[in-house]
């Protein structure tokens, strides 16, 4: 079952350790002071999204996970990544343009940021891909 075990609890403590560090990064100012912040939460997002595809999509694809088929699991599970960063994008344009609160940068900056949260993503989807071959089995059953 999904909502079970050790991999659940690991999707959920990254998520809140993520949501921590975002939420001090408004409070304190972070993401106007540390340039490189937005980056280094734009990766651990699309790679939590990435570990996410696999947990809660990857029994539906347990025969993918042959080394044969790792492109094909690449472009859906980096498809799901894109379409959350562009959701989380919208999120960011509609609380800039309707609360005044700054979060939405310039197109360059939208752009790198759904760059980077694919390359988050790739880590992730990789290493998971990675370990599920060398164990010689699903690593999301």
């Amino acid at each position: 079952m999904i909502f079970h075990g050790i991999r659940f609890v690991y999707a959920v403590v990254s998520f809140l350790v993520i949501l921590i560090l975002y939420i001090l990064a408004l409070v304190f100012g972070w993401f106007e002071t540390i340039e490189w912040y937005d980056i280094l939460m734009h990766f651990l997002g699309g790679g939590w999204v990435g570990y996410l595809f696999f947990l809660l999509l990857g029994p539906f694809f347990a025969e993918s996970y042959h080394i044969r088929e790792w492109g094909k699991l690449l472009i859906i599970s980096l498809s799901f990544v894109s379409f959350i960063g562009v959701l989380w994008e919208f999120f960011e344009f509609g609380v800039t343009e309707l609360f005044g609160i700054y979060l939405q940068g310039s197109l360059p900056d939208t752009m790198g940021d759904l760059f980077v949260d694919l390359l988050g993503g790739l880590v992730v989807s990789l290493y998971i891909l990675f370990i599920s071959h060398r164990k010689n089995r699903e690593i999301m059953e």
